[in-house]
Formats: structure tokens, sequence, C-alpha cells
């Protein structure tokens, strides 16, 4: 991940990047990367600029779920903790995703 955040008293930006890895054999890949998406999105401070490199399958099943009004459906996702937990905290401080 890349942040940058804005410092406004010097009005400089600042670039901190984070890199995450994983091993594990027993989980599902999706549902680690979606965990480390929430931890980053719970790191950054506010009228911070968040570029994700993540896969576009996870970037689609993140869109697809939001987009979603059919709460049966939501449900029966494998990943519907980490997705409800995404779409709650994006809504709630009016963040964005972009493809």
């Amino acid at each position: 991940w890349k942040i940058f955040e804005l410092n406004y008293e010097g009005k400089e930006s600042e670039e901190v990047i984070l890199l995450a890895s994983y091993e594990c054999n027993y989980e599902n890949e999706f549902k680690i990367i979606l965990r480390c998406i929430i931890l980053g999105i719970m790191i950054i401070s506010e009228n911070s600029e968040l570029i994700l490199g993540i896969n576009e399958k996870v970037n689609r099943l993140i869109i697809e779920f939001t987009n979603n009004f059919s709460n049966r459906k939501k449900i029966d996702s494998d990943y519907y903790l980490e997705l409800l937990f995404l779409e709650n905290f994006l809504e709630t401080n009016n963040i964005e995703l972009i493809e």
C-alpha cells in the first residue's frame, strides 16, 4: 500500500509505504486479502489518499457486494463479515472505491 498523508500546516504530502504478506495454508486467499484491506483502511488518517494494488477479482467482489440490494445474497457470501464491515466503514466515512 502507498498512503499519501497531507500535512495542512506545512501543506506537504508525506508518502508512507506499507508492505503486507501472508503465509497460511488453511485460509481462503480472498478472506485474507479482505482482512488486510480492513486493517489498511483503519490505520489511515483523515484526508489521506490510499492506493491499493488489489486483485481485480477482489475489487469486483467488494463492488458487487456493496451494489447488491438482496440481503439474502449478501448473507450467503463466504466473506459476509469482512464485506459487511468494509461496506459499513466505507459508507460511514464517505470513502469511494475507484476501479
